[in-house]
């Protein structure tokens, strides 16, 4: 992102082009890139890092991250020798459609200072800064004797996870993937989870695998008994039981992240993924799979 295009401080969430079909367009675009990417020998971060670079010298990427191997994997791309045909292939890759593809007000959604958030202008013109990272929570299944192995070398565990990820080119379908993702909606997910009596903490986990942070926390974990229990709960929930009865202002309050709860619409926000969410834990119970969790 160049300095003079710093959008104003305002969550994006929600924003058109994240929704509906526009959701696929991103979807076979983030697919086709991780093809591309794997036909050179890299993963996707590095490829759109790469692709980052070769834009100028006035372009500097900012990757965050709090992991040692994910900071390796970033100074990478400094490696990729991208040809004039590789960065045409990006290009051409699936756009969302115009009407929808206007920048968003800050992406990753970041928070206004307080006296933004009081209405008050800093300076000449309201501040602009840059959001360097974004918090989303992840899921890997796995089997006992996998569960077995990690609880004894977590660094096994940690590649194991970077494998299957990188592994996951296609999109399977919830209940056969091995690894998902609720985006940025676990911290709200996990609020209503909570707020409902949710008998298993399906968002960080409950027993601890690592002492390291995988991202912003230590990684935990699910037995596949407690994994089977969440399974059958979350069956006999819908997303609409979890919001009912909830004010926006609730969220706010708990300063759930990210900060974007002015709206009763803002509550229909994680509803599209909880369905998956349930569906892959369905998978991972009939497996009689355990399961790593942490927020990367």
């Amino acid at each position: 992102m160049r300095a003079r295009e710093v959008p104003p401080p305002i969550g994006d969430v929600g924003h058109e082009r994240r929704q509906g079909e526009n959701y696929a367009y991103n979807l076979r675009a983030t697919q086709q890139l991780k093809k591309l990417a794997a036909a050179k020998g890299i993963i996707a971060a590095q490829l759109a890092l790469a692709r980052l670079l070769a834009r100028g010298d006035d372009v500097v990427p900012i990757p965050g991250t709090r992991n040692a191997a994910r900071l390796e994997e970033n100074t990478g791309a400094v490696d990729v020798e991208l040809t004039d045909a590789d960065l045409e292939h990006i290009t051409i890759l699936p756009q969302v459609p115009r009407a929808a593809a206007t920048r968003p007000p800050c992406w990753p959604p970041c928070r206004p200072t307080d006296a933004q958030a009081r209405g008050q202008v800093v300076g000449p013109e309201p501040v602009r800064r840059l959001a360097l990272m974004s918090m989303n929570g992840e899921y890997l299944r796995v089997t006992p004797a996998e569960l077995d192995r990690a609880l004894t070398d977590a660094e096994w565990a940690w590649d194991l996870a970077a494998a299957i990820q990188d592994a996951q080119v296609s999109e399977p379908a919830p209940a056969e993937a091995r690894h998902f993702t609720t985006h940025q909606t676990w911290h709200m997910l996990g609020f209503l989870l909570k707020r409902s009596a949710f008998p298993v903490d399906i968002v960080h986990g409950e027993e601890t695998l690592a002492a390291d942070d995988w991202g912003y926390e230590p990684p935990r974990y699910l037995t596949p008994d407690r994994v089977r229990l969440a399974a059958e709960v979350l069956q006999r929930t819908t997303y609409d039981q979890l919001i009912q009865g909830v004010d926006p202002s609730e969220l706010t309050k708990a300063e759930i992240y990210p900060d974007i709860w002015d709206s009763s619409d803002s509550l229909e926000w994680a509803g599209d993924l909880f369905t998956p969410l349930s569906e892959f834990f369905r998978g991972a119970a009939s497996a009689g799979d355990a399961m790593l969790l942490w927020i990367d």
